[in-house]
């Protein structure tokens, strides 16, 4: 998926849906500070920031606070079961964070970041779309 990423506060509970993903970064899980850090969530489109924040506001009386984030490029690990996800050798504009369902991703700022993650780590398979 390339589009954008905002974190959003105050989102706990709203399921997400249609071209709208929510990510939650994988180290407040391991932490235990996702409600104090927030959720990641990334579209295909900027309009839909504004689409999610006014439903959330009009008809779940959520108030939100929107933080741009500079990702552009998400990947779901394909193969989770066959490597060590913690061990993944990144870029510095690479961020490992988790869906919703529990499945591990990865985010980054540039393509060039996502060619240069699958070469530093011999048997990594990433997809631009989930599977489950």
């Amino acid at each position: 998926m390339t589009g954008g990423g905002l974190r959003l506060r105050g989102l706990h509970g709203f399921g997400l849906h249609g071209k709208i993903d929510g990510g939650i970064d994988a180290d407040a899980v391991e932490h235990g500070e996702v409600l104090r850090r927030g959720v990641d969530v990334g579209v295909v489109g900027v309009l839909q920031f504004e689409v999610l924040e006014y439903r959330l506001k009009n008809e779940y009386n959520v108030d939100i606070k929107l933080e741009p984030l500079p990702y552009e490029h998400i990947r779901w690990i394909e193969n989770p079961q066959e490597i060590d996800v913690n061990r993944i050798v990144g870029t510095s504009d690479m961020k490992k964070i988790k869906d919703l369902k529990g499945n591990p991703l990865l985010v980054f700022a540039n393509s060039w970041s996502v060619n240069m993650v699958l070469e530093r780590n011999e048997g990594l398979k990433l997809s631009e779309f989930g599977k489950n």
